[in-house]
């Protein structure tokens, strides 16, 4: 039987920061504990304070400090990780996904089109990636950076007027063009729904799959 974990990029250092290696992440939500993965991870042990750090686009974003409980040539676990913490980032992940979604242009952008309030034109867009934080979509329609746009969505997630504004442009071809957008605000039940649903998708969908009989050869890690 083989387990499914979601992995970020990560870098594995020691309690006075001492970088030794570069690799791979996920969170065990479960066991309070965070596991780095790569070709080569250097030994530490058992009991030892490591520190494994989430990197996101070149940057260091979230700094996990634990005890080393398994330690292998390929793998090391820590545990004791903070709660809250371990919850902030795995909602911070972005998930692939397939939404239908239908977008508004937001008050200043709907003037340019000379639209009354009301009666505002509704573009169609796929989500195809999401976060708590971002929403990133394709649409035929143009947009240009800085642009307010609101999204609703509806199965399998319900979004509604979720206030966005584009920060790149991804050209896809002729026909569709990718936005990255920030989420504004989210009101509730958006919160709540995209919370959920995000949860769920994070426990489902790894980046590659660890199977059980990897963990038993660091069962008796150094």
């Amino acid at each position: 039987m083989s387990r499914q974990r979601r992995y970020f990029k990560a870098i594995l250092k020691t309690e006075d920061d001492i970088v030794l290696e570069e690799g791979y992440a996920c969170i065990l939500h479960e066991e309070r504990a965070v596991q780095f993965r790569n070709a080569f991870v250097p030994l530490m042990k058992l009991g030892t304070t490591a520190k494994i750090v989430r990197v996101m686009d070149d940057q260091e974003t979230h700094c996990f400090i634990g005890q080393v409980y398994l330690s292998s040539s390929k793998l090391l676990r820590i545990v004791n990780v903070n709660d809250k913490l371990l919850t902030e980032v795995e909602l911070a992940l972005s998930v692939e996904t397939s939404i239908k979604a239908k977008l508004r242009p937001i008050l200043p952008m709907a003037e340019t089109f000379h639209l009354p309030i009301g009666k505002l034109i509704k573009f169609d867009a796929e989500v195809y990636s999401i976060s708590m934080k971002t929403i990133k979509f394709t649409s035929t329609e143009k947009f240009s950076v800085g642009a307010q746009l609101s999204v609703t969505t509806d199965s399998p997630i319900q979004l509604k007027k979720v206030p966005v504004e584009v920060y790149q442009i991804i050209e896809f071809g002729h026909e569709k063009t990718g936005y990255r957008c920030r989420i504004l605000s989210l009101p509730e039940p958006s919160n709540t729904n995209l919370t959920e649903y995000l949860s769920k998708r994070n426990q489902i969908f790894p980046e590659y799959i660890e199977e059980e009989e990897d963990l038993e050869d660091v069962e008796n890690g150094i």
